[in-house]
């Protein structure tokens, strides 16, 4: 029986995953701010230290997958850094010793289609320097660059780290999701309003007709979770009923 630790486990998307990955017979360790096996604030250093104190001491030190799923849309954009980009590394790197005893060790995170929107590239570099600092202080001056600024780095953290010999080179295959629209608490009120759903016709266009579910992405996170996805190392997976193709054509 795999052990999968999913963070942001509460609600949304992670909660999603956990339904669908203990419908398969896993076993999850879930952790969350509340309503959560694992109660901790993962965006400060001592919530993420207590975290992985408590995730070895519930899996006798050892998993198999982590999906680092815990975020904040509609935060101070301090908040938002802290936990979409510092806080999902933390968690990555913080948990990746307890994979070694697995023979199909998985680490996936949750990006977003966000990763399109513009953004100062400056809050980018400062992240993938580990400049917590430097990316708040410009993020205070432009907050509507946090959230899309966050998921890039993330992006592009996961592609840099997935093929180096602490992820790859021990067999781990690293990877994100990227949903678009997604119906969570952090859409609904967006999706309710015509200024909301005018915004995602502009900049989440879905080809589909309509928004995803959470399990939806959810399926597809279980897959990169899985044994059978050793093969994709450093992708994230656009899951965002057309959005970036729509917008994007040319883009690979």
């Amino acid at each position: 029986m795999r052990t999968t630790v999913v963070t942001g486990a509460g609600s949304g998307i992670g909660k999603a995953l956990a339904g669908v990955l203990a419908g398969r017979g896993e076993r999850v360790i879930g952790v969350d701010i509340r309503d959560a096996e694992v109660i901790a604030d993962l965006s400060t250093a001592s919530g993420v230290a207590r975290m992985v104190e408590e995730v070895a001491r519930l899996s006798g030190g050892r998993i198999d997958a982590i999906a680092a799923g815990a975020g904040v849309g509609h935060a101070p954009p301090a908040a938002v850094i802290d936990l979409n980009f510092f806080g999902a590394v933390a968690t990555l790197e913080g948990l990746r010793p307890l994979l070694a005893g697995s023979p199909a060790p998985r680490a996936a995170a949750i990006s977003s289609q966000g990763v399109r929107f513009e953004h100062d590239p400056e809050i980018v570099e400062a992240c993938l320097r580990g400049d917590r600092d430097a990316a708040v202080k410009i993020v205070e001056a432009a907050p509507d660059n946090a959230y899309p600024a966050a998921k890039k780095a993330l992006s592009l953290w996961i592609r840099r780290e997935s093929i180096t010999a602490a992820w790859a080179g021990q067999g781990i295959a690293l990877n994100a999701v990227a949903p678009g629209v997604t119906v969570t608490s952090m859409t609904q009120a967006m999706l309710d309003s015509a200024e909301g759903r005018a915004f995602f016709d502009v900049h989440s266009p879905m080809a589909l007709g309509r928004p995803a579910q959470p399990v939806e992405v959810g399926e597809v996170l279980a897959f990169l979770l899985s044994p059978a996805a050793g093969i994709v190392i450093g992708q994230t997976l656009f899951c965002d009923m057309g959005a970036d193709a729509t917008t994007h054509p040319m883009h690979l």
